[in-house]
């Protein structure tokens, strides 16, 4: 009784697949089959990753540090931003995320009213030509507001 079963949807699958993708059926098969087994093994790897590992997104290690920052910016202004960290690691990237809507500017050129800083090498408070400490958050962020002339 149950291979009767089998059989008749096997032979119902059969005339469906030949019915709307006769000449690609190989190629479907290939990509659909292994889908099934490598979504479920990819999600239980990023979960696992999550709640076990307690490992996340290096996105949310700037979000936290620079959350403090974030309300003393005015909305889409432009503001200088300057780093003690290696360019290549992607730091200005992350810090841009965080700190939008503002807009960063890297180095000190050209000049705007706010300079953000990223000090985490460097011990003490850096000092920039035209600008003065405005806050220091800790964690090595600092903000610095341009002096009028």
């Amino acid at each position: 009784m149950l291979k009767e079963k089998i059989e008749i949807f096997k032979a119902y699958c059969k005339a469906r697949i030949n019915r709307y993708f006769p000449s690609v059926r190989g190629a479907v098969l290939l990509i659909v089959v292994p889908a099934f087994f490598i979504v479920p093994v990819y999600f239980l790897t990023v979960v696992k990753e999550i709640i076990v590992d307690k490992r996340f997104s290096p996105g949310a290690y700037y979000e936290e540090r620079f959350a403090a920052v974030r309300p003393d910016l005015p909305a889409h202004a432009s503001v200088n931003f300057v780093s003690d960290q290696h360019r290549e690691n992607g730091d200005f990237l992350y810090v841009r995320y965080a700190l939008v809507p503002a807009r960063l500017v890297r180095d000190l050129n050209p000049k705007h009213d706010l300079l953000v800083v990223q000090y985490l090498d460097t011990p003490g408070i850096p000092s920039f030509k035209g600008y003065q400490l405005l806050k220091n958050y800790g964690n090595g962020v600092m903000l610095f507001r341009r002096i009028a002339k």
